[in-house]
Order: C-alpha cells, then sequence, then structure tokens
C-alpha cells in the first residue's frame, strides 16, 4: 500500500544525514575500517553485518543503506561524515571490480583551503 507523501516531507527527508538505524551501522563500520586504512564495499558490509544483523547481512539492504549515506551522509558523534569513492577494483576473492569507498569527515569547501592556515 503506498502512502501519499508530500513533496517537502521528501525533500526533507533527503537533506538530513543519517543519524540513527541500519545507515548508523553501517557508517560506523565505514568509520571503523577507514580509519584501519581499509576499505568498504558492499558485499563486505553485508559479509560483515550477516551474523549480527539479518537484514544487513543482505546485499540488497547493505547497498541501500549504502546509498543513503552517499546521498545524505551521516552524522557519527556529532561530525558529519561523507562517503568518498576511493576506486573500483576487485576485492580479494572476488570475480569483478567493485566500488570501494571510505568514511571521511565532511569539510566545506569554502573551509578546506582556511583550514591549512
Amino acid at each position: 500500500m503506498k502512502t501519499q507523501v508530500t513533496q517537502t516531507s521528501i525533500t526533507a527527508y533527503h537533506a538530513h544525514p543519517v543519524k540513527v538505524g541500519q545507515g548508523l551501522k553501517v557508517a560506523e563500520y565505514a568509520a571503523d575500517e577507514t580509519k584501519h586504512g581499509k576499505l568498504v564495499w558492499i558485499s563486505k558490509i553485508a559479509e560483515h553485518f550477516a551474523l549480527t544483523d539479518k537484514d544487513l547481512g543482505q546485499k540488497s539492504t547493505a547497498s541501500a543503506r549504502l546509498n543513503d549515506i552517499k546521498e545524505r551522509g551521516a552524522i557519527i558523534d556529532g561530525k558529519k561524515y561523507r562517503l568518498e569513492k576511493v576506486k573500483e577494483a576487485v576485492p580479494p576473492g572476488g570475480r569483478c571490480a567493485v566500488e570501494m569507498w571510505a568514511l571521511v569527515l565532511d569539510t566545506p569547501k569554502e573551509n578546506a583551503q582556511l583550514t591549512m592556515f
């Protein structure tokens, strides 16, 4: 059953970063992997959560949450993060190239130059 949703509520939903639920779990995992110099991709996320979260253990759900973070960013401990695509490569044990991501602090472009000085 479809519900009637206004354009305003759709815009508001997409304007806010991921802060709770499955999206937050994926963001925290991606942040932890990035801190340890590792990248994340859809199947790696699904494999990580396969035993602890039945839904996130599915590639389709892991993909959806990763797409949410790509689109809206994430807030962890009060800091805004964004996913940055690092490369496309064949993962260990894989057969085809996948997009590999790192979760990085979201710094506005106009402030990026100022923080250097």
